[in-house]
């Protein structure tokens, strides 16, 4: 919940990054107590005191305050969402070569939001921050070698950079690398290994683990069928709006398969995939009487 929004519009002309503002930050150094304060305040929800305090952090010298301040317009958070804006604080990041802007600004890239969609320069700042170390970017890498996203499509580059990214603990390329191993994508397949990364991925609330590991019980693939476990992990997937599985799990209740049989609530499930696009759901809602296989679908990539 936003609990300051006295920030007016006429603001946004005042903490452009000017020359003035620059040169400032060029030559000055940033106290780590600022940055500590602003972050309070964004997490409190207080975020034109973020923005105020992450503009002197930038005046002061603070390569990361930057960032903060383009994802504030990214995200639309005390004042009005603006992608171009967002891009021109991300860029002052870069141009200091902080990882976490090289990140941000290659997002946009690949989004086509306030800059020109070129997976080209989205995956040329994606490695500027990924030898950094900076997992996000580690995982990015790996996303765009899989979908050959501006670079060749190369699954074991891909497997290559979601360990680096999961060896430091990122849900998301745990997840990835996860499904690498289970349907043996630049890896050698192994299923047992892709449940043991969905489980971590799961346990810290990834919805896309949650899903892989829920089908992963319900079929018995590199563990031991258990539709009951199944049905945990499809509902907490279906409680954070994962398509399939709200579809799995509507399908667990038209069957009557580890819960007792609701066809009411599985159609509602089943619209609710239905509306966020899934075919297969649809599919289901019009021929109710035979109950459609569960099944998993991947649902990463550049995020």
């Amino acid at each position: 919940m936003v609990k300051d929004d006295s920030f007016k519009a006429t603001m946004t002309r005042s903490i452009r990054p000017t020359a003035f503002l620059l040169a400032v930050w060029l030559a000055g150094c940033a106290s780590p107590d600022m940055m500590t304060s602003a972050e309070e305040a964004y997490q409190q929800g207080y975020y034109t005191k973020a923005l105020r305090t992450w503009q002197f952090a930038v005046a002061s010298g603070d390569t990361k305050a930057a960032a903060k301040i383009g994802q504030l317009y990214e995200d639309g958070k005390g004042l009005k969402t603006n992608p171009a804006e967002a891009a021109r604080w991300y860029r002052l990041g870069v141009e200091k070569g902080d990882p976490q802007a090289e990140d941000d600004l290659g997002y946009l890239y690949t989004q086509g939001k306030g800059v020109p969609k070129d997976y080209a320069e989205a995956l040329r700042l994606f490695r500027l921050s990924a030898y950094q170390n900076f997992a996000r970017s580690q995982n990015h890498m790996g996303d765009m070698y899989r979908g050959g996203l501006g670079v060749d499509k190369d699954l074991t580059e891909a497997a290559r950079w979601y360990r680096l990214a999961a060896d430091q603990g990122l849900r998301y390329a745990e997840y990835s690398l996860g499904d690498a191993y289970f349907f043996g994508k630049g890896v050698p397949k192994d299923q047992a290994e892709g449940v043991r990364l969905f489980l971590i991925a799961a346990k810290k609330g990834h919805a896309g683990a949650q899903g892989a590991l829920g089908y992963a019980y319900d079929s018995g693939t590199g563990v031991e069928q258990n539709i009951i476990e199944a049905v945990k992990w499809y509902r907490l997937s279906a409680e954070q709006n994962n398509p399939i599985s709200q579809k799995n799990l509507g399908l667990c209740y038209l069957a009557g398969d580890g819960v007792k049989k609701n066809i009411v609530e599985g159609e509602r499930l089943l619209w609710l995939a239905a509306g966020q696009g899934d075919e297969a759901a649809l599919e289901a809602l019009q021929n109710l009487e035979n109950v459609q296989p569960r099944e998993y679908e991947f649902t990463s990539g550049v995020t």
